[in-house]
């Protein structure tokens, strides 16, 4: 069993690349989409748009949207986007489009008069965002958000579907070798529980110190 270690290990550092940059994906995709589809900033046709798109990201499951992504687009396309690409950009849009949930319902659940005192203050919208309520919406929807990416680090296990060789798959091709999945499948849970606990150590510090300046 010592002699798979390593390549766990190889495939616990694919499983890390593929959270920080389909979460990377998730928040930018999340605060544009959330940001224009809160009541107080809503434009015509554009938050239509983005209410459409996060209802088709949400309602379809992952692994479909990653066939569709990875094997139907390029047909109809002509491109052939690596599985590592396909993946990030996939995992990363159908996490933002919950991210973007999350971001919007904060938006809403904050008083309107932090909106209307920033207006009188006399600053534009986007100085409003950035000064008053953005601020406030990060605070309040972290503790949600925190939980939407520890969700998409076990997601990533359904990248294997599109052969990128991340952790399970990994623990998967040593089950073949071994047929013995008990030791290779309590490793992969240790893995998997020791990152989770690490991103929540990190991210409960995270948000003390966002309380410790309210």
């Amino acid at each position: 069993m010592m002699t798979f270690i390593p390549l766990l290990m190889k495939g616990t550092g694919i499983t890390l690349l593929l959270w920080l940059s389909s979460s990377a994906v998730s928040i930018l995709f999340g605060l544009i989409v959330g940001t224009v589809r809160c009541t107080q900033l809503r434009v015509p046709v554009v938050s239509q748009l983005a209410d459409g798109i996060t209802l088709v990201l949400r309602g379809v499951p992952l692994y479909a949207q990653l066939m569709v992504a990875y094997f139907a687009l390029p047909q109809l396309l002509g491109i052939t986007p690596s599985a590592l690409s396909s993946g990030i950009i996939t995992l990363g849009l159908c996490s933002g489009a919950y991210a973007s949930e999350i971001i919007r319902e904060t938006y809403n659940s904050l008083d309107k008069g932090q909106w209307l005192a920033a207006q009188a203050l006399g600053y534009s919208r986007w100085q409003q965002l950035y000064y008053v309520v953005g601020p406030q919406m990060i605070s309040n929807a972290f503790p949600s958000l925190v939980n939407e990416y520890l969700m998409v680090l076990k997601s990533t296990s359904l990248l294997a579907s599109i052969g990128i060789v991340e952790l399970t798959k990994v623990g998967t091709n040593i089950m073949y070798r071994t047929f013995n999945p008990l030791p290779v499948s309590m490793c992969i849970a240790v893995i998997y529980l020791t990152l989770s606990a690490l991103i929540t150590l990190i991210s409960t510090y995270v948000e003390r110190r966002f309380y410790a300046y309210r």
